[in-house]
C-alpha cells in the first residue's frame, strides 16, 4: 500500500512540476493526446515493480566487482578528495558511459530493438519519459551509476544527484521551451533531446545530460523542430505489446502494429462485399511491395495535439 501511495505521489508531484510548463510553453495537455495512457501504464510499472527489481539486479552484479581488491587503493585515493570533486568525477564518468552506451543502442541492432521501445513515442512530452523497456533502465541505470559504485562515493549525496538528474531527463522530454543559455551545453536542452527523437535513429545527440560529448565525439546533431517523431518500424502502442515487441519477429504481421489492436471487422466486411478499394483508402493500406502506415497517419508533434 505504501508503494502505491508513493507513486501517486510521485505522479502528483511530478505532473504539477511539468504539466504546467508545458501548457504556458506549448499549449500541450499530455493526457489529451493518443496513447498517453500507454505512458501512464509505464509510468506505473517502473514506480511500482521495475525500479525496485532493477535496484536489486544492479547491487547483485555489481557484488562481485565490488570485491576487487585492486579497487582498495583507487577508492582509498578518491576517497582523500574533497566531496564536491568526488560528485564532479561520478557524474562526469557516470556520462561517459552512458553517452557510450547510448550510442551503442543506437549503432547495435540487438541494442535497439529494446531501446527502440523508447522511441516509438509520436507525441514526445514529459509524460512520454517514462516510455522505456525496464531491460533499458537496467542497462542505462548499470552505466550511469558503475563509476559511483566502483569508486565508493557515499550514497547519500548520490541519490540526491539521481534525484535531481531524474527530474532533468523529464525536463528534456517536455514542451517547455526554458532558455536555459549556455548552460544547455552541460545539462542539455529539451530542444536537443527533441531533435534526436526524430524518426532517422542516426539523427545524433546521445549525451542527454551532458551535450559537450556530442560536441567533443562529432555526435551534436540537428537541432531543428523534427517534422515528427518516432520510429518508423510497425509497432504496438499498448504496454504489454511494446514490452514484449523487442522479443519478437519484426518482420512477421501482427494484430497490434502501429495501434491496431484488434482486426478491424468493418474491412473484413467490406473486402467480402466486394468493396476493397473504398476500405483500402479509407485504412491508408499501401498497395503490395510498398511501406504499410499505420490506420491513423503518423502526425507531427504538434499535429497531434
Amino acid at each position: 500500500m505504501s508503494s502505491l501511495v508513493d507513486a501517486l505521489l510521485h505522479l502528483g508531484f511530478t505532473a504539477a512540476l511539468f504539466a504546467p510548463l508545458e501548457l504556458a510553453w506549448a499549449g500541450h495537455v499530455a493526457w489529451r493526446r493518443p496513447w498517453w495512457t500507454t505512458d501512464l501504464a509505464f509510468f506505473a510499472g517502473q514506480a511500482l515493480l521495475f525500479v525496485p527489481v532493477v535496484g536489486f539486479v544492479i547491487l547483485v552484479l555489481a557484488a562481485p566487482v565490488l570485491q576487487w581488491g585492486a579497487l582498495g587503493p583507487l577508492r582509498g585515493a578518491f576517497g582523500t578528495l574533497p566531496g564536491g570533486a568526488q560528485l564532479l568525477i561520478a557524474v562526469a564518468l557516470g556520462d561517459l558511459c552512458a553517452y557510450w552506451g547510448h550510442r551503442a543502442q543506437h549503432a547495435w541492432p540487438v541494442l535497439w530493438r529494446i531501446h527502440a521501445v523508447h522511441h516509438t513515442a509520436r507525441d514526445v512530452d514529459w509524460l512520454a519519459a517514462f516510455r522505456e523497456h525496464p531491460l533499458d533502465g537496467l542497462y542505462t541505470q548499470a552505466l550511469v551509476n558503475l563509476p559511483a559504485l566502483v569508486l565508493g562515493l557515499d550514497w547519500r549525496a548520490w541519490l540526491g544527484v539521481l534525484t535531481f538528474r531524474g527530474l532533468w531527463a523529464i525536463l528534456l522530454h517536455s514542451r517547455a521551451r526554458v532558455p536555459l543559455g549556455p548552460l544547455k551545453w552541460l545539462v542539455g536542452s529539451p530542444e536537443f533531446h527533441r531533435a534526436h527523437h526524430a524518426p532517422d535513429p542516426h539523427v545524433g545527440h546521445y549525451a542527454n545530460l551532458a551535450p559537450y560529448l556530442d560536441v567533443l565525439f562529432g555526435t551534436h546533431g540537428p537541432t531543428d523542430e523534427p517534422e515528427r517523431t518516432g520510429v518508423t518500424e510497425p509497432h504496438p502502442d499498448s504496454w504489454t505489446g511494446l514490452l514484449l515487441w523487442p522479443f519478437r519477429s519484426r518482420g512477421a504481421p501482427s494484430s497490434e502494429v502501429h495501434g491496431v489492436d484488434r482486426v478491424d471487422e468493418r474491412l473484413a466486411t467490406r473486402i467480402e462485399g466486394g468493396h476493397l478499394a473504398g476500405s483500402l483508402e479509407h485504412h491508408q493500406l499501401a498497395p503490395p511491395g510498398e511501406e504499410r502506415h499505420e490506420v491513423a497517419p503518423v502526425l507531427g508533434a504538434e499535429g497531434r495535439r
